[in-house]
């Protein structure tokens, strides 16, 4: 069974959690925001979308994430949405919302001890992914240590903390949109 914990329900979010479900097998979906509401509208609209996982929406963003196996972060938060201690040993934490240098969605001690990292772009996040610069500026991480999206094989570590960080390169979107289009010209 999979767990999935949401955090800051933007629109973008909507279809990280669709793009997860049809890759694995989720039994549940805990959802949290800082307003309690806009985590229930989110719970609605994933009902509308006919997602049939159990969605539970929390108050507490610990008991969002204390039994998640996946977390997905969207948020524009200057400071991490969630702490590591309430983490499950073997855990994978996307994080696709902070894209600024003072924002941050993964807390410093989860970078830290994380056994796999994988960055989509290693330029911007050197410059975008605030809580991996500030990581690195503590002494608590290196970016050459991290693994690209495009390096990323079958061989890397899939157990303990694993985290892909994501700041938006715009060139993935280009090959999507390009593959997208052989397509329907096919």
């Amino acid at each position: 069974m999979h767990n999935i914990g949401e955090k800051c329900m933007e629109k973008k979010l909507e279809k990280k959690v669709l793009g997860v479900i049809e890759v694995r097998n989720i039994k549940t979906i805990n959802l949290y925001n800082r307003t309690y509401e806009k985590a229930k509208d989110f719970k609605q609209k994933l009902e509308d979308f006919v997602v049939t996982s159990d969605i539970q929406v929390f108050e507490n963003v610990t008991e969002a994430v204390k039994n998640a196996d996946i977390i997905n972060c969207a948020t524009r938060s200057e400071e991490s949405v969630f702490d590591h201690k309430d983490l499950q040993a073997s855990v994978h934490i996307n994080g696709v919302g902070s894209y600024l240098p003072e924002m941050r969605e993964i807390d410093t001690i989860s970078i830290k001890h994380a056994d796999t990292i994988v960055l989509d772009d290693l330029h911007g996040a050197q410059h975008e992914a605030g809580e991996f610069i500030q990581a690195e500026q503590d002494g608590h991480f290196d970016f050459n240590q991290a693994t690209l999206l495009k390096d990323l094989t079958d061989k890397n570590e899939t157990e303990g903390v694993t985290i892909f960080k994501s700041v938006g390169a715009a060139y993935y979107d280009l090959a999507v949109t390009a593959g997208a289009y052989e397509l329907l010209n096919a």
